[in-house]
């Protein structure tokens, strides 16, 4: 086991510091708890109530009021039996070691130089997602590493290495069953945040608050641990590349499978196309700033891990690699595994018998058999424009203004800009904008905005002779002289400042052929 350096030494002593105690873990854990199932609870009460005060009463049915009262009692015993079976199921497909033993190897590897000795199964994933969840192994307490195939397509093998020291890492700095109940509450309380029926967000927010510091020491620690396993480098090619591909995959591939769906098909090379789009830099730009964004609007404080540059910033320095592998690890089953991965992406089309079994290796052959066989087609092979926005910005943008020209609408709408006015145009486009929370209603307001602008003119200046910059973004075009233009970052400078010079700039270029 390679001993701890002193970074990591001195941030686990932070840790310690900020873990919370026994008692107020499980004050937390039963407050999140009600939290996050406040409306069931509410309902629960009323039957309670209805056995307490009207023992006699009795449906048409002449049911006792106790066996009223036994039904929800009985439906909560059963969803609750049914998530912890759930549980002991992981998802995903199986990496057996036999199978592939190079992976093995690296999971064997990490584990024992952090000296984790639990069973320990690998199971991969469609999506980009890497975690560690308690599982039942042979009737004992085991654990399933779950790795998306996105990552072990484009991580290599050093940056491979230092997010399952993460996981597992992380996984270890839950000491204590309090510890992980906190865990599964506080995600509980996020994912109520929406509920119709809820306490107020105020109210979850502390409670987010009071648990957030523990879990932000405990991904830092775990990243400190990564570096001991990994190296400084792969750990911090790991924390910049993981965040790229989960929020490109996210931004693209249901579009791709959506709009092949539409014609019959399925996106037999999604994979490669996630690649290609991966590797363009203009994509790559975007995203890190689209995740700079997303990490910075935070107000129920649910994050439970640190800004990328608090994590960045904590990691240990210059710590030698753990391992000088540069490729991602190979894969023996590399082709049965993405055509399980296509299959569990794309629609079936009807009941295919076949799909939901994690461990099956049929091919997409049988994808829609129950109703139609869905047709391969290819991403890179079908129009860019195929895959555009399927809202029309520039029809919103004239219902919104009242224009009856898209060239008309988008002057209105710069007009709105410079006095001020556009949040209420924005509310016109996109209705539901208004009821937004408090603290997300001013970034959604100037979401709504940038996109209808940015993809309206975009789309007069390649009606005016622009082309794309890139096959991925609409809003990335080139000017007549072959200059690189972003036209949604310029549109988002200019409500950001309150100028519209730039936007009328682009207006000017776009208008003469778009009038005509």
């Amino acid at each position: 086991m390679v001993a701890p350096t002193a970074t990591a030494t001195a941030t686990a002593t932070a840790t310690a510091t900020a873990r919370l105690s026994a008692v107020r873990s499980w004050v937390l854990i039963a407050a999140m708890g009600v939290a996050a199932h406040s409306g069931a609870i509410v309902v629960g009460m009323v039957f309670i109530g209805v056995a307490l005060f009207l023992p006699d009463i009795a449906d048409v049915s002449d049911v006792p009021a106790r066996q009223l009262l036994m039904m929800p009692i009985a439906a909560a015993v059963f969803g609750l039996l049914s998530a912890a079976a759930r549980r002991n199921r992981p998802p995903g497909r199986a990496m057996r070691p036999a199978d592939e033993p190079e992976l093995a190897a690296l999971v064997r590897g990490v584990a024992a130089q952090l000296d984790f000795h639990a069973p320990l199964l690998v199971r991969v994933l469609p999506v980009p997602d890497a975690s560690l969840v308690p599982v039942k192994v042979s009737n004992q307490r085991g654990y399933a590493l779950l790795l998306g195939w996105p990552l072990l397509r484009r991580l290599t093998a050093a940056q491979l290495t230092a997010v399952v020291a993460h996981e597992i890492a992380y996984q270890q700095n839950l000491l204590s069953r309090s510890d992980r109940m906190l865990a599964v509450t506080r995600d509980m309380v996020e994912a109520s945040l929406d509920n119709r029926i809820r306490v107020p967000r105020a109210l979850s927010a502390r409670l987010l608050r009071a648990t957030r510091e523990s879990f932000w020491h405990a991904e830092i620690v775990a990243d400190a641990r990564s570096v001991e396993v990994a190296g400084t480098a792969a750990a911090l090619g790991a924390l910049r590349q993981v965040p790229i591909i989960t929020t490109v995959f996210e931004h693209f591939v249901e579009d791709w499978v959506c709009v092949l769906a539409e014609d019959g098909c399925y996106p037999e090379d999604l994979y490669d196309a996630l690649d290609a789009a991966l590797d363009d830099p203009h994509v790559v730009r975007r995203t890190v700033a689209a995740v700079a964004d997303d990490e910075a609007v935070d107000p129920y404080s649910a994050a439970s891990h640190p800004p990328l540059p608090i994590r960045r910033a904590a990691l240990p320095e210059g710590v030698g690699a753990g391992r000088d592998d540069s490729r991602p690890v190979p894969l023996r089953q590399a082709d049965d595994v993405q055509r399980w991965c296509l299959r569990e992406l794309c629609p079936t089309g009807g009941e295919d018998p076949e799909m939901g079994k994690g461990d099956s290796e049929d091919g997409l052959e049988e994808i829609g058999a129950g109703r139609e066989r869905l047709r391969p087609a290819h991403v890179l092979d079908t129009s860019p424009e195929r895959f555009d926005s399927i809202v029309d910005a520039g029809a919103e943008l004239m219902r919104a203004t009242g224009r009856d020209s898209i060239p008309g609408a988008v002057i209105a709408a710069v007009d709105a800009l410079a006095e001020g006015g556009w949040p209420r145009l924005a509310r016109a486009i996109e209705p539901g904008v208004g009821s937004a929370p408090p603290p997300l209603r001013a970034t959604a307001v100037r979401e709504v905005m940038v996109g209808c602008l940015a993809h309206t003119i975009s789309g007069l200046l390649r009606d005016a002779g622009w082309e794309r910059a890139s096959r991925w973004l609409t809003t990335m075009l080139l000017d007549p002289d072959g200059a690189v233009v972003d036209v949604r970052e310029l549109i988002g400078q200019a409500f950001d400042s309150g100028d519209p010079t730039p936007v009328r700039v682009l207006l000017d270029a776009a208008t003469p052929r778009a009038a005509a």
